[in-house]
């Protein structure tokens, strides 16, 4: 598979799901993903490679600001906004790798 035709996979994938992306957005979204992956592994201590760090940032990316409400935390505004990003899906990536952990 050439690069091509996983872009294309990946935007059909994105498309069944009505997400519309471009491809600088996808690689900002696996980037923001690898950058909380690796931090939560850093913090909850284990290790993985680049393709878990991402799965557990770009989920965590979804689940960070459910958890940060729940628990009531506001991050103040740490400069720029892709930072604000990277920590809170830092923080639905911790609860992602707990959860694994205890199923696994």
């Amino acid at each position: 598979m050439d690069l091509e035709q996983f872009w294309a996979a990946i935007q059909s994938a994105l498309d069944s799901f009505g997400i519309e992306m471009t491809s600088g957005e996808l690689m900002m979204t696996l980037g923001i993903g690898a950058a909380a992956g690796w931090i939560a592994s850093q913090i909850v201590g284990g290790k993985g490679g680049i393709f878990r760090y991402v799965i557990a940032g770009v989920l965590g990316s979804f689940l960070g600001p459910v958890v940060l409400d729940f628990a009531g935390v506001t991050l103040p505004t740490l400069g720029m906004p892709i930072v604000n990003e990277i920590m809170v899906a830092t923080a639905g990536s911790v609860v992602i790798v707990l959860v694994a952990r205890i199923i696994g």
